[in-house]
């Protein structure tokens, strides 16, 4: 919701629209590049959450400013849309992850439809913004992304594991607590 939420509330930002859109869209390249370096080198789970905990943190900084400090929303704006782009560019792959081959087409395709929920509420909850408070959509896509990247922290890290091939080896995968990716047990196996 917050990726396309984001470039739909373009028009709540003060300044040009089109040099606006351009920087948003600009700033996706980065940010997927970003994403994908550091889901190798620290792991998914922090990375995913991480980068969508960092996403709403800018998100909701936007949305608390005052309307008169136009530009500083604008790059709170771009910051968190480089961070959820850092998010989105290894969310599927984090997500086959998880599953085990019997079911992880029809897992990712559960989970991608669900994800469309947030995509069809992105641009009526943008439109809040143009009709009622041009920081209520920066708000309630701040909310989202803390929340879920709380939740997202509760999840396995997978980054240098074997692909679950069953039920029971998915259920083997453990968190890793540690907050950043632990390199000494990148090379463990499952054992089921």
């Amino acid at each position: 919701m917050s990726y396309y939420g984001l470039t739909f509330s373009l028009g709540n930002l003060s300044g040009n629209f089109f040099v606006n859109y351009e920087l948003i869209i600009f700033v996706e390249i980065p940010g997927s590049i970003l994403g994908i370096y550091m889901m190798d080198k620290i792991g998914r789970r922090v990375t995913i959450s991480g980068s969508m905990l960092l996403s709403g943190i800018a998100c909701l900084s936007a949305g608390l400013l005052p309307t008169d400090l136009g530009i500083h929303r604008i790059v709170l704006s771009l910051l968190g849309k480089l961070f959820i782009s850092c998010c989105f560019s290894g969310i599927y792959s984090y997500t086959s992850e998880l599953f085990p081959t019997a079911a992880r087409g029809a897992a990712i395709g559960l989970c991608s439809t669900f994800g469309r929920i947030g995509g069809i509420m992105a641009p009526i909850i943008a439109d809040l913004g143009r009709n009622i408070d041009p920081t209520m959509p920066f708000i309630i896509f701040a909310t989202f992304s803390i929340v879920v990247a709380i939740f997202c922290f509760t999840l396995p890290e997978t980054n240098n594991l074997p692909l679950p091939s069953n039920i029971q080896e998915a259920k083997a995968l453990t968190t890793n607590w540690n907050l950043f990716y632990n390199f000494k047990t990148s090379k463990t196996t499952v054992n089921c």
